[in-house]
């Protein structure tokens, strides 16, 4: 098993399975997983009217983070189409940079430009803004295509809300 990340995996051995998305972390960000989640260990019937309320504020931070994690995802799935070397130097922590991103589970916004990412990555080449939206495009067709490292960041945030919410009505 190994993750697709931005890789070209058609030279791979057809018995190794490699993930539909960026990384098998990706399919842990998925809704019904989150739903699951609500009903086993939140003990929150998917019939009750608190599941459906915390799965819409889940999805709305979701598209929150998915909008302010899409430069940084975009430029960087740019960079690996036109070819990153190990002396660039682009090797992407598990986490966004927390200078990006106000990862505020009610209020996520970016808070970074393309200038910023080139300023923290100066030996990358530097991207065209159409590179760039190419990238965008087609990311934004498939969410799951994004950063699984960055999805986990954001589902742990939401979960650590959900934990700190609950224990002030507790």
């Amino acid at each position: 098993l190994v993750d697709a990340d931005f890789d070209d995996n058609s030279h791979l051995d057809p018995h190794i399975y490699y993930t539909p998305c960026y990384s098998i972390e990706n399919l842990f960000v998925d809704e019904k997983v989150v739903s699951k989640i609500l009903e086993n260990e939140y003990k929150i019937r998917t019939t009750d009217d608190k599941h459906t309320k915390a799965l819409a504020f889940y999805r709305k931070n979701l598209t929150d983070f998915h909008q302010a994690s899409m430069l940084v995802n975009s430029w960087y799935h740019a960079a690996k189409r036109r070819g990153l070397t190990k002396e660039m130097k682009c090797c992407l922590k598990e986490s966004i940079p927390s200078t990006f991103i106000q990862m505020e589970i009610g209020n996520i916004r970016a808070t970074y430009t393309k200038a910023d990412i080139e300023k923290k990555y100066p030996l990358v080449p530097r991207l065209s803004d159409d590179e760039i939206l190419i990238s965008r495009l087609f990311l934004n067709y498939d969410h799951r295509r994004l950063r699984g490292k960055f999805e986990i960041q954001f589902l742990v945030s939401f979960f650590e809300y959900i934990n700190k919410d609950a224990g002030k009505r507790a």
